[in-house]
């Protein structure tokens, strides 16, 4: 019942309403050794939720900008040719005006874009603090799981199956009844199955990682 979820929720994730696909192939290899976190910072500020805010920090400044230019009344150029009755003489007359803003000086909508510009600092650092907090809870359970794995696989595994065969090569000299056997071989089935799911949670671990950093944890 879970495989099926799981195969109808990736089906999703390309458009399609039943999964296409019989079954996936895959392989919970072992783990090779970890980069330090400090060599993710780069590419964590590639990522899309943290790198899209230098854009639109860039469009709230621009519009700041141009309300700031806005404050300042346009000129209004003018010209003319006026005849002079008493004379009969033509002249030329030019002209220039401009609105003195005595009441509104844009401070309104000035005021309006520079509270924009600030907020999108405060909302690029929270994007970035919410993306670094969900990789180290990522990259702490990855190290976790491997700090689990070699102690399970060079350590307690070993120890299990000599334990077993102890117990099996003990019960065909008759030293041990068939429940010994048994539970030395749960212990050892119990053991592996713990090896599988620290291995699971490793790698949806290292998934989560290589989703925020956009590339192979290994090939950085």
């Amino acid at each position: 019942a879970n495989l099926d979820v799981a195969r109808r929720k990736l089906a999703l994730f390309w458009g399609s309403r039943k999964p296409d696909f019989d079954k996936l192939a895959g392989k919970l290899a072992a783990t090779n050794h970890l980069p330090p976190p400090d060599r993710f910072n780069a590419y964590l500020k590639k990522n899309p939720a943290v790198a899209r805010w230098a854009d639109e920090m860039a469009k709230r400044q621009a519009s700041f900008d141009l309300e700031r230019a806005r404050r300042i009344p346009d000129l209004t150029i003018s010209g003319g040719v006026k005849q002079f009755e008493e004379t009969n003489d033509t002249a030329f007359m030019a002209g220039v005006s401009i609105g003195l803003p005595f009441f509104d000086r844009n401070r309104g909508n000035i005021d309006a874009a520079s509270a924009r510009v600030a907020k999108s600092l405060f909302e690029r650092d929270a994007a970035a603090i919410e993306l670094k907090t969900r990789f180290v809870e990522a990259y702490g359970m990855l190290r976790a799981a491997e700090t689990k794995l070699r102690a399970l696989e060079s350590k307690v595994l070993p120890k299990a199956k000599e334990a077993f065969d102890a117990t099996e090569r003990g019960y065909q000299e008759g030293k041990f009844d068939l429940l010994n056997v048994l539970d030395a071989q749960r212990s050892l089935i119990e053991i592996r199955l713990d090896i599988i799911n620290t291995q699971a949670e490793f790698h949806k671990a290292k998934a989560v990682i290589e989703g925020l950093i956009g590339r192979d944890l290994y090939k950085l």
